[in-house]
């Protein structure tokens, strides 16, 4: 098969003595993995439809993952969670331990303004709202994984805050899970599905550089197909 003169995208002329070179058999068939039909292409122009599926593959990111946050807003809202025991009538619901936690840095100059408010009388608002946003994370952690197990209660939670001595803080969520009243099963499995789409997406390489062996990644979605339950985003 006679080999084109110049470029179908971009017009110019190729050269066997350097400049533009036609792609060797081994880049068009790394291409056509990606869906990029690149015979008669010169390598600028084929990495510039490479780019157009990044865009696009970064733009589905991005909605999969907006749409998995509003999805498990939803589900988080839906989890109720209480410091008391559960009532015996509701044993037959129960699913198991439930545990959360949350590292946080509250950094030198936090524990140096933390003295100083100390020392006047007053009180570390900072401090404060770095330990409640762990909190909430903590026990968000919590409901995932009660979600996970079919779970729609989560009883008994008891919360720990523990401070390190490199500068972090560690605050653990404990409770029962169990099932109590109606779950909302179908709004979680389609979670599941987003979550199965965004991993699979994330996993795709695409090349980055030209011209070298490592640019041509095969498209690797994770090999296990096992849903893995995102973190609370």
């Amino acid at each position: 098969m006679q080999q084109a003169l110049d470029c179908r995208i971009c017009g110019r002329k190729f050269s066997k003595r350097g400049g533009i070179r036609h792609l060797c058999a081994e880049s068009i068939a790394d291409f056509a993995r990606f869906d990029i039909d690149a015979q008669d292409m010169c390598m600028s122009c084929a990495m510039d439809k490479v780019k157009e599926l990044s865009l696009v593959r970064e733009e589905r990111l991005g909605d999969l993952k907006t749409e998995l946050k509003e999805c498990q807003a939803k589900l988080l809202q839906e989890i109720e969670v209480f410091t008391t025991p559960h009532p015996e009538t509701w044993t037959s619901g129960v699913k198991g331990v439930v545990s959360g936690y949350a590292v946080i840095g509250v950094g030198a100059f936090t524990g140096l303004s933390n003295v100083l408010t100390d020392f006047f009388g007053g009180e570390s608002e900072e401090y404060l709202k770095k330990i409640r946003m762990a909190e909430r994370r903590a026990i968000n952690v919590a409901k995932m994984q009660a979600m996970e197990m079919g779970a729609n209660v989560i009883s008994g939670i008891r919360l720990e805050v523990k401070s390190g001595s490199t500068g972090i803080l560690l605050v653990s969520c404990v409770g029962t899970a169990l099932e109590h009243g109606v779950v909302n099963m179908p709004e979680f499995a389609r979670m599941r599905e987003l979550s199965t789409e965004y991993h699979k997406v994330k996993g795709e390489r695409l090349p980055i550089v030209a011209g070298t062996s490592e640019s041509y990644a095969e498209l690797c979605p994770d090999k296990d197909e096992k849903f893995h339950m995102p973190a609370y985003l």
